[in-house]
């Protein structure tokens, strides 16, 4: 295996071309820098579909020590074009009185969240979006996802932290990534951008919590980086490759290099013209300290500012967020920002007592779904809360 020292110097070389905001140059051809703009020749529609590069795919399933070490560009050149390899219809079926409702941190490893999706009824016309924390469990994973589009038309997802914590014996947390990505793949579930009927296009964006909540120089920097013991310690029960992650310290979540590959995979919504329709973004991660009212060493592990970068220039009408479970509904600048987390029963004060789904499209709704109805109390909370705040993402 390579030196460390070569090794970083080879990352640090990707990462500065991946993440900087100075140009739209790649060593991935499909891709420009995570923070760029969209080019004015942008196609008006997706892309054409790639395959992954079949020299990868033949490494995955013949190479058990691929998910271990390969380097950084080959587990993103796999996980981008199988990304770009789904096929993606021009327009999805989706009726005129259709809806979009959402929802985040759903955690059906609890019993009691279980139950309640079991019971929620069916809207077999509109949309759900999942931003994120569904369960850890694969098994539990793909039965809560069965579910969801046996109740509603699409369901959209992206994972949230749990969802990419391991145990020994089991995948690393990039190579569970994929295997999530996989099984929404084969059962329908929505994980790229994606049309609806000519008036809407629905946005996953990944990402991952990042400790610098100011810049992303960071993320370009693969040198040693200046860690609180709460960025060390939190989502230890994940694993990354040494070269995506802390080559000292597997379990580090908090290594600037985690959070720059995902926001990698956001390129080409950034570069798609998404014109004449609306644009419904989503993530799991809050994508901005102004978000949360907490201390900066707790931001750090809560938010990722470079995704609320990539949002301010996809400019959606609605982003949708969890992770913090702290439930909010406020416009800045423009964009409605919902977080809308199911929560834990041991939550306090901020739990989704009424355990609803909120209307997130069209967007100037405040409908809720839910097995009873939701308490006026919530309601109008929820509505006076609609209302566009001084407050500016950074």
């Amino acid at each position: 295996m390579a030196s460390l020292a070569s090794m970083k110097a080879r990352k640090s070389n990707h990462l500065v071309c991946l993440m900087s905001n100075k140009g739209n140059k790649s060593i991935l051809p499909p891709l420009s820098n995570p923070l760029g703009n969209a080019s004015s020749d942008s196609p008006t529609m997706p892309p054409p579909t790639l395959s992954p590069p079949s020299n990868l795919a033949a490494v995955t399933s013949s190479h058990e020590d691929f998910w271990s070490d390969a380097s950084y560009d080959s587990y993103f050149d796999l996980i981008d074009g199988f990304l770009a390899s789904l096929e993606s219809p021009h327009e999805l079926e989706f009726e005129e009185s259709g809806k979009i409702w959402c929802v985040s941190d759903l955690h059906v490893d609890c019993a009691e969240n279980q139950e309640w999706l079991r019971q929620l009824s069916t809207q077999s016309n509109d949309a759900v979006i999942v931003a994120g924390d569904l369960c850890t469990s694969m098994k539990k994973l793909r039965a809560a996802l069965d579910m969801l589009q046996s109740k509603f038309k699409h369901v959209f997802f992206v994972p949230g932290n749990h969802e990419l914590w391991t145990y020994r014996g089991g995948p690393n947390s990039l190579q569970k990534f994929y295997q999530i990505l996989k099984l929404c793949a084969e059962i329908g579930v929505h994980v790229k951008p994606t049309l609806l009927g000519g008036r809407v296009a629905v946005i996953p964006m990944y990402s991952w919590w990042c400790p610098d909540n100011t810049s992303t120089e960071s993320l370009t920097n693969s040198q040693v980086q200046t860690q609180s013991d709460v960025e060390k310690t939190f989502d230890a029960m994940c694993m990354w490759p040494a070269s995506v992650g802390d080559p000292e310290n597997p379990h580090n979540s908090g290594y600037s290099r985690v959070a720059a590959f995902f926001l990698g995979l956001n390129q080409r919504a950034l570069s798609t013209d998404f014109a004449g329709r609306d644009i419904v973004s989503f993530g799991h991660f809050l994508p901005d300290p102004c978000h949360c009212s907490t201390t900066p060493e707790l931001a750090s592990i809560l938010c990722c500012p470079a995704m609320g970068k990539q949002i301010q220039k996809l400019n959606p009408c609605v982003h949708i967020f969890g992770h913090s479970h702290v439930n909010a509904d406020v416009v800045i600048d423009g964009t409605r920002f919902i977080q809308n987390a199911l929560g834990h029963s041991k939550d306090k004060g901020h739990i989704n007592s009424n355990k609803v789904l909120v209307q997130a499209w069209p967007s100037q709704s405040t409908d809720y779904l839910s097995i009873g109805q939701p308490s006026e109390s919530l309601i109008s909370g929820r509505t006076a809360r609609l209302t566009p705040i001084e407050r500016k993402m950074t």
